[in-house]
């Protein structure tokens, strides 16, 4: 019988615990440096990344015959981050985790490369749209067929 991953021992451990769950998460894009938030009440260390202390929720808005869609919120903690995150062109990508105290290392669940579109930046609150790529909505390149493009087609 093989070897159960690290992963499931984990999520096994953490289901038979009293321990909390704790959500971290990650935004990154290239015009500006990664940020780590943990909805935590501590800064915790994971993977050699600071996630600092704060407040986010994701909601699931819809998970249906479409692509999946959630919405992200999160306090807007001081206006640099504000004008920051207004000031990038094309979407972030987002990570949500959830690990536990005592394996911080080893996630329990992993939503990567969520797409955040539709940034709402009011005083208190910073709102996105999640989204994984829609490749059922994606064009197919449309290629034609000629006898000059592809002449050993239409040899005679």
């Amino acid at each position: 019988m093989p070897a159960l991953p690290a992963w499931t021992t984990a999520w096994a451990q953490a289901r038979a615990s009293t321990e909390p769950a704790i959500a971290l998460l990650t935004l990154y894009h290239p015009q500006m440096a990664d940020v780590f938030i943990a909805r935590n009440s501590e800064n915790i260390t994971s993977r050699g990344n600071v996630f600092v202390k704060g407040w986010f929720e994701p909601n699931i808005l819809a998970d249906g015959a479409s692509a999946p869609r959630a919405q992200i919120s999160m306090s807007n903690i001081n206006r640099t981050i504000g004008i920051m995150l207004q000031r990038l062109i094309g979407p972030m990508q987002a990570t949500i985790e959830v690990v536990t105290p005592t394996h911080p290392d080893e996630p329990l669940y992993r939503a990567a490369r969520l797409w955040v579109r539709g940034l709402q930046i009011d005083q208190t609150t910073i709102t996105g749209d999640l989204s994984r790529q829609d490749h059922d909505a994606e064009s197919c390149g449309l290629v034609r067929v000629t006898p000059g493009r592809f002449p050993a087609i239409f040899r005679k």
